[in-house]
């Protein structure tokens, strides 16, 4: 369980288009390649909102966890107070205490326990789901140098459709 004080939410990263000076050097025309790269960056947001909603979810648990764990703290330190200090090997007097209480206590227990596994869980999907954005935009990023750096489209066009498989992957 990781409560923080990060930003639930993660924006995502920018990459930069095909303008300016390189455009009339461009081996593809301008609007091929930002059709190219328009379905990729929307596939890549895609999984960076995935990301952001699998954090608000594992900040949702985390807390949940907490605040069950707190009224844990408070329901027994209400109903077993210590009057006085037990021997070695004595118990306290459970039967005190109502049986109302004990099925909250364990309900609560039940829902932290609970919380902390989900959590866990939303914060692996998170990751993952965050990389995959990130890959895409690494590819995006690399797709771009390498068709500025190139001269021959078919060369670009290889380059853009090695680009979308890794994006649909």
């Amino acid at each position: 369980m990781t409560v923080t004080s990060e930003s639930l939410v993660r924006y995502p990263p920018c990459v930069l288009g095909f303008d300016g000076a390189a455009v009339s050097t461009l081996p593809l025309p301008k609007a091929q390649l930002d059709a190219a790269f328009k379905p990729v960056q929307s596939i890549a947001y895609a999984k960076n909102r995935k990301g952001n909603r699998f954090s608000s979810a594992e900040q949702a648990c985390d807390w949940l966890a907490i605040a069950s764990s707190a009224l844990i703290t408070l329901i027994t330190g209400f109903f077993w107070r210590v009057g006085e200090v037990l021997s070695p090997g004595e118990a306290p007097d459970l039967l005190s205490v109502p049986q109302r209480n004990i099925r909250i206590i364990t309900t609560l227990a039940a829902i932290g326990a609970v919380s902390v596994a989900v959590s866990s869980a939303f914060q692996t999907e998170k990751t993952s789901a965050y990389s995959k954005a990130d890959e895409i935009v690494d590819a995006m990023r690399t797709t771009r140098t390498l068709i500025l750096r190139s001269n021959d489209a078919v060369a670009a066009r290889a380059h853009l459709d090695t680009m979308v498989l890794q994006a649909e992957r």
